[in-house]
């Protein structure tokens, strides 16, 4: 992987984790998958056309940024979304959805621990963790503000980086 913005390439990672597995390509055309290189206006669309769906899209939804966790250290938590629409709101196209994106994310900790390094092959994301949601499918089958989106799955990136190296490159 290439080194460049460690925000930048964690978020490419995870794409690449989910477009590792065939269940999530087959289920997802490759234009209805929606990246931060996209149009913003699309993430913001008001309706999917059937040819358009399923969509979906990994955002970044917060980050704490870290002070100092030691003398020589800091972190930055990154918590991301995987949000899902379709042309029509079932289950079972929401279900299949959120188990091809599982079945993708499966083993990224290892990919992005050991792919990603930034400034002198430092391997910077030190930890990953899966979070619950409370809105998945609920959320879009429910009320037209909510933009028909659901979030399928939300987790978490913690990535650590020496102070020499923020500061020196």
């Amino acid at each position: 992987m290439s080194v460049g913005i460690p925000f930048h390439d964690v978020y490419d990672g995870i794409w690449t984790c989910l477009e590792s597995r065939a269940e999530f390509t087959t289920a997802v055309a490759s234009g209805n998958r929606i990246k931060y290189t996209a149009d913003v206006e699309t993430i913001l669309a008001w309706d999917v056309a059937a040819e358009e769906s399923p969509e979906v899209a990994v955002v970044q939804a917060r980050m704490r940024p870290g002070d100092r966790n030691d003398v020589a250290h800091s972190e930055c938590i990154i918590n991301w979304e995987i949000w899902l629409r379709a042309h029509q709101q079932n289950a079972s196209d929401f279900f299949d959805i959120q188990w091809a994106c599982y079945r993708g994310l499966s083993d990224w900790m290892t990919y992005l621990r050991d792919a990603l390094d930034w400034s002198t092959d430092l391997n910077y994301v030190r930890d990953c963790n899966i979070l619950s949601t409370d809105e998945s499918l609920l959320r879009s089958l429910h009320g037209s503000k909510t933009n028909r989106w659901a979030t399928a799955w939300v987790f978490e990136t913690k990535l650590w980086f020496t102070h020499a190296n923020l500061v020196g490159t």
